[in-house]
């Protein structure tokens, strides 16, 4: 008896590894070299970076926008990586999450000491002054400075004096230092910066559409070539699924990271559909409520329009002039400037999350006034967003 349990175990071993070892390969944290889908938005920030670290270079600013899990930071990171590695240490490439800082004034000394190289403790007043000398000066011993700024959206205060700080240094064409802002809304500038530095931004804007179900499976595909752990169309299921809710590639690894788990749980020699559809039955709504939290204090507002209009007139269906009623309403009660054109980006923003679903355009609907559009998401769980969200005024 003892004998013949032993390929079993075998067997059981051999499983669990492969399993484990799918696992690994599902890390989100880990950026691929190639970053398949994702050619066109590779080579416009290439060619924006060789231009503003050319010897003629000079200052600059883009600003790349585009729902979490669209590939911003990785494209991003994988272009600076490859001209690195390419030119060496011709420029000086800072990376900054503002999710990360306690306080978003702490940005100022994380450049500071970046620039400098100074272990020594600097106040966030003097690393500030420090840095707006600094770039009002002409040093062309001073090698091009890249400033990456991942979820700008987190810099943001009441009086936006740290973003306009930011973008202000790029206005000294000669002090060779370039600002990459990554955003999920798309309306930032517009509402944030003044006219004069939004309109320097110019055409370095790039905006990340959601991915495909074609492209998930694809990359994820492409990532797990080598294993043999997954059923036949559990990548294509997740990939639907995700891409009908958000176009994540994230979560759709998770999903899939979540179903191997469920497998190894099992004890089961494969990653099943059974597993991928009970993985995401426990995701589905968390996605949607990821986009949600991302939202602007406008994108709030417009939402809670959306769902106030099918609340009173107990119709899904409704027309754009109808929602931005409710919407400048919303607007004067929370003390924010609501426009038409603010409303229109941001209908765009949660049109790409799958929030809001807008009819494609007719001869008789290209004014937007009558553009028809609906929620995207049932009517009880975007009450249950905006009972979540921090205003307690939800319809």
């Amino acid at each position: 008896m003892a004998k013949s349990k032993t390929p079993t175990r075998a067997a059981n071993k051999e499983v669990k590894n492969l399993i484990e070892d799918l696992l690994k390969k599902l890390h989100t944290s880990e950026v691929p070299e190639d970053l398949p889908c994702r050619g066109e938005q590779i080579n416009k920030i290439e060619k924006f970076l060789r231009s503003v670290i050319s010897p003629n270079g000079e200052s600059s600013a883009m600003y790349i926008s585009g729902v979490p899990g669209t590939g911003k930071t990785a494209t991003v990171q994988t272009v600076v990586r490859r001209l690195e590695d390419e030119v060496g240490p011709t420029f000086k490439a800072i990376y900054i999450n503002a999710m990360e800082l306690i306080d978003p004034k702490e940005f100022f000394v994380r450049v500071y000491k970046e620039i400098t190289q100074d272990s020594k403790r600097v106040g966030i007043t003097t690393a500030r002054r420090h840095l707006n000398l600094l770039f009002q000066s002409i040093d062309r011993k001073r090698p091009p400075i890249i400033i990456m700024i991942d979820e700008l959206d987190h810099m943001c205060t009441k009086r936006q004096e740290l973003i306009y700080d930011i973008f202000n240094w790029t206005t000294n064409e000669r002090a060779r230092v370039t600002v990459i802002a990554i955003a999920n809304t798309l309306d930032l500038p517009e509402r944030m910066l003044s006219q004069r530095i939004a309109s320097r931004l110019g055409s370095n804007r790039l905006t990340f559409e959601p991915y495909t179900h074609q492209q998930i499976q694809s990359i994820i595909t492409a990532r797990l070539s080598d294993t043999t752990a997954f059923d036949d169309q559990v990548v294509e299921l997740a990939g639907r699924k995700v891409a009908a809710i958000s176009g994540d590639l994230r979560k759709a690894i998770e999903i899939l990271r979540r179903a191997a788990e469920l497998a190894l749980d099992a004890k089961a020699s494969r990653v099943s559909l059974e597993h991928v559809q009970s993985s995401i039955a426990e995701t589905q709504s968390s996605i949607r409520m990821g986009y949600f939290q991302s939202l602007s204090e406008h994108g709030i507002e417009l939402f809670r329009a959306a769902t106030t209009q099918v609340m009173t007139t107990g119709v899904e269906e409704f027309r754009f002039y109808e929602l931005f009623k409710h919407y400048l309403s919303f607007c004067a009660g929370q003390g924010l400037d609501g426009n038409e054109l603010i409303a229109r980006e941001i209908i765009c923003t949660l049109s790409s999350m799958r929030l809001i679903i807008v009819a494609a355009t007719t001869a008789h609907s290209h004014n937007w006034w009558h553009r028809k559009m609906q929620l995207g998401v049932p009517l009880q769980e975007a009450l249950d967003f905006l009972k979540s969200y921090k205003n307690p005024d939800s319809p």
